[in-house]
């Protein structure tokens, strides 16, 4: 009686028997023999499956276009973003310095008392007095429920102005001091 002899590959082993040769495909996912696979990526990973476990794949490797050049144009793309020029001075926005007297017009306006709007804000009324008495700069979580409850605006945009001028002191040396001078209100 001939003894079958078998070789294994990574998804199919090949079986010969009596000099005829018969292939059978094992899923990489269940691994159940088939009569063939289709390869698809499930998280992420491409796997060769039998048709049960496609269901499972998010595209299948041919339909997925992603080629090493793509992936290095999109990464290209990603870095040029990255590293482009910001303007750090664009956003910025400081808390008004007459703070406490627009939060305090503010209350009187709407003949809200400290302890009511103190309570409506989460906060309690010495904070708020000493807030509108500008002994105590808010936070900007509280600044926001004040903007939002007294329907005000307590924050500025901080305008700048960019000069270059030589310092005399520092041997001709620009240092960041000659570079941006800050205008204020």
């Amino acid at each position: 009686m001939p003894i079958p002899s078998t070789i294994k590959t990574k998804t199919s082993v090949i079986i010969k028997y009596d000099n005829k040769f018969s292939l059978s495909m094992i899923c990489e996912q269940c691994g159940a023999d088939v009569p063939f696979l289709k390869p698809v990526y499930i998280e992420k990973a491409k796997l060769m499956v039998c048709p049960k476990c496609a269901k499972f794949s998010s595209a299948s490797a041919s339909e997925t276009k992603s080629t090493p050049m793509d992936v290095v144009q999109e990464r290209l793309e990603k870095r040029a973003k990255r590293m482009s020029e910001k303007d750090v001075f664009e956003s910025i926005d400081i808390l008004d310095p007459d703070y406490g007297k627009i939060i305090r017009e503010a209350r009187v306006k709407k003949n809200i008392s400290v302890e009511d709007l103190a309570k409506d804000i989460g906060i309690k009324r010495n904070i708020l007095s000493k807030i509108e008495a500008q002994h105590l700069k808010p936070e900007e979580d509280l600044i926001k429920k004040l903007e939002k409850k007294l329907n005000i605006k307590l924050k500025i945009k901080q305008e700048y102005s960019v000069s270059v001028k030589k310092s005399e002191e520092k041997g001709g040396l620009l240092t960041l001091g000659d570079f941006v001078k800050i205008k204020k209100r």
